[in-house]
């Protein structure tokens, strides 16, 4: 594998393994750093085929990525997990412009055939981040769901309805929105008339199937009689 290796690596284990990897692949170690703003000034300077930023960078691996990709449109940043804890930290640097990442508990035959595929041009993504971003569509995908459902509603019938979400009477929405309970009963009767559900009860059950509120959990959430 031809090339030249920016290597942003913070601890000296995870440096030493990527040093070892590389000398296998035959690349060479153009820069090697341990702190984010450091790795864009060596990418811009010295413009690297390949960016490796570890996601426990003192500074933010995907402050780093998104700085690279907007320097270099050419330049491949590769994350380097060394935190088994820092999943969310690869989905948000692949959102920034990575082209994967890479897991340093694999072992260095994986390490290699992951540098030589990054250095090609191919995606590289360990289990957790396939996982991880299967999660993230399927979440994304029932808030579209959700949106479209509610899309016919006015902007008081979904603040009634998103109070409802959280376990609140008739009498504690009306005084939530500071009106009146027969006009919380008039916006839960357009609820259930506009989502085309028999009752207040299968409105929010219909809405909580789609995309539970966070701070509303579906097991934690019951739909109270139908007090409207």
């Amino acid at each position: 594998m031809d090339g030249r290796v920016l290597v942003a690596v913070a601890s000296p284990r995870g440096l030493a393994l990527m040093r070892s990897a590389l000398r296998i692949t035959g690349a060479e170690i153009c820069a090697e750093t341990s702190t984010a703003v450091d790795a864009v000034e060596f990418a811009v300077r010295r413009r690297p085929d390949l960016c490796l930023l570890d996601t426990a960078l003192p500074g933010g691996a995907v402050m780093a990525t998104r700085g690279i990709c907007g320097a270099l449109s050419e330049a491949v940043v590769l994350l380097v997990r060394t935190d088994p804890e820092s999943d969310h930290l690869s989905l948000e640097g692949l959102a920034a412009g990575a082209a994967g990442s890479l897991d340093l508990v694999d072992g260095p035959r994986d390490v290699t055939l992951s540098l030589c595929a990054a250095m090609r041009g191919e995606a590289v993504l360990g289990r957790a981040q396939v996982t991880g971003l299967l999660t993230e569509f399927r979440q994304r995908e029932r808030w579209v769901q959700r949106e479209r459902l509610l899309a016919p509603l006015t902007h008081q019938e979904r603040h009634t309805l998103d109070l409802l979400l959280g376990d609140r009477s008739t009498a504690e929405v009306a005084a939530k929105l500071y009106v009146s309970t027969g006009t919380v009963r008039s916006h839960v009767a357009a609820v259930v008339r506009k989502l085309h559900v028999p009752d207040r009860r299968s409105a929010i059950e219909a809405v909580r199937r789609l995309a539970p509120a966070e701070s509303t959990p579906v097991d934690a959430v019951r739909a109270r009689p139908d007090d409207a």
